[in-house]
C-alpha cells in the first residue's frame, strides 16, 4: 500500500483517529526505515484537499502554541456543542 491508501484505509476503518495516532499507524503499514515525513504529509494534505478525508483542526487552551488534527471518514459531520447554558442580552427567549 502506498501513503494515499493506508492513511484513507486507517482513516475509515477507526473512523478518525487524532494525527499521531494515523502517523503511527502508517508506519506500521509502511516500513519505519523507509517512512518519507515529505511523502506522508503530501498524501495526508491531498486526500484532505480532495475530500477524501475531513480534517478538523484545533487547539487546546494549554497548548494554544500549536494546533492540533483529528482526521475522520468523508461524510463525517461535525457539530459542537457547549455544555454551559449563556444568554445573550438581546435574546427575545429570555
Amino acid at each position: 500500500m502506498n501513503y494515499r491508501e493506508s492513511i484513507l484505509h486507517i482513516v475509515n476503518s477507526n473512523q478518525g483517529l487524532k494525527s499521531v495516532d494515523l502517523a503511527l499507524k502508517v508506519m506500521e503499514h509502511i516500513n519505519p526505515c523507509r517512512f518519507s515525513h515529505q511523502e506522508y504529509t503530501e498524501a495526508l494534505e491531498g486526500l484532505v484537499i480532495e475530500q477524501h478525508i475531513v480534517e478538523l483542526i484545533y487547539q487546546l487552551p494549554a497548548m494554544t502554541y500549536r494546533d492540533k488534527s483529528i482526521y475522520f471518514p468523508k461524510g463525517t459531520r461535525i457539530g459542537i456543542e457547549f455544555l454551559h447554558q449563556y444568554k445573550e442580552q438581546n435574546d427575545p427567549r429570555q
